[in-house]
């Protein structure tokens, strides 16, 4: 998990049993920014891949360690402009690590050696991409806000597809995600898309909950799990449960 405090940025390590603290590792704040609510400096959620672990702070850099808290790197990409900060959180596909940073110039997806730190390939985005917030799905999928849908191959950075979604407009703080047979995306007015994989895109199914959609749905053991501001809903992730 991250936390932060005036000075320092935190990765930390907690016992899923107990809640006890196993390790922290601290990096300082490298640079002070400007945001507007609702984010903060540690707003980025930790990822894993079950060998290594990252972190990442706009105004502190990447941290990636070990499973024991060991640090192998740390870089700083900043800094940035954004109203929010930049908050898409990073994955960890084929030894390579993906971020989509969108801000107010130059915005850009870069991948980085996972190993390493080193620069793989760097991205540049559509001008006026401004506040794309999801992270991308390991599926090789990125969406910004309007319903813009975008796909690029994880080896080069390069585009393959873009394409409006007519159906899955608004704005987006919830990522995409996908069982591998369709895309699932939730945006800020609480309306659910379901989208069809491969070449067409298309739209399946489109659920008013009626309510802000803030955190990224999960799917578990053949369920949907939406969270809304007030409610948690569970849908059957089984087409012949209808």
């Amino acid at each position: 998990m991250n936390s932060f405090d005036d000075r320092s940025r935190f990765l930390k390590c907690v016992d899923s049993l107990s809640g006890k603290e196993l390790w922290s590792r601290s990096i300082p704040k490298a640079r002070k920014e400007t945001a507007a609510p609702p984010s903060d400096p540690a707003c980025c959620t930790p990822v894993c891949d079950g060998k290594l672990v990252c972190a990442f702070f706009s105004d502190a850099g990447m941290i990636v360690t070990d499973l024991n808290g060991e640090i192998l790197w740390q870089k700083d990409l900043g800094p940035f402009y954004s109203m929010h900060r930049t908050s898409a959180l990073p994955i960890i596909i084929d030894n390579k690590l993906i971020i989509t940073v969108d801000q107010l110039q130059n915005p850009f997806i870069v991948a980085l050696d996972a190993k390493t730190g080193d620069q793989v390939w760097k991205t540049e985005r559509l001008v006026g991409i401004i506040e794309g917030y999801s992270t991308p799905v390991q599926m090789k999928f990125n969406k910004n806000d309007g319903g813009v849908l975008i796909s690029f191959d994880p080896d080069s950075g390069n585009i393959i597809k873009r394409q409006r979604l007519t159906e899955a407009t608004g704005q987006y703080y919830a990522s995409t995600i996908s069982d591998g047979e369709q895309m699932i995306l939730a945006n800020l007015e609480g309306k659910m898309s379901l989208i069809q994989l491969g070449g067409d895109w298309k739209p399946l199914a489109t659920i008013d909950l009626e309510e802000r959609i803030v955190a990224t749905p999960m799917i578990h053991e053949g369920r949907l799990f939406v969270r809304t501001e007030s409610m948690l809903y569970c849908f059957s992730a089984d087409k012949s449960a209808g």
